[in-house]
């Protein structure tokens, strides 16, 4: 299962977990923005992400969804039975 356009990746977190249980070797989520920018955005998503490696799963940041092939990880696989395109919430706004 290949996601793309996670915010802070609880979606593919869910996936992992009763009672949905994929197999996390099988699933790599990816965010557009860095990894500091998703960290400062989503205050959860370093512990969500720390749980989603802990079980195999994959975590890539900056894919921009229209430049898939530049994602070497993406690439890896021949092909994907499942692609999930979010649209991830913009994240609180600072004042």
């Amino acid at each position: 299962i290949l996601l793309i356009g996670e915010g802070n990746f609880s979606y593919t977190l869910s996936l992992l977990s009763p009672p949905h249980s994929h197999p996390a070797h099988l699933v790599l989520a990816t965010a557009y923005d860095t990894e500091a920018v998703c960290y400062e955005k989503y205050p959860d998503a370093a512990e969500h992400v720390r749980r989603i490696k802990e079980r195999g799963g994959g975590v890539e940041f900056g894919v921009d969804a229209a430049q898939l092939g530049r994602c070497k990880a993406i690439g890896k696989q021949p092909r994907w039975s499942r692609i999930v395109f979010n649209f991830p919430h913009a994240g609180e706004r600072k004042s």
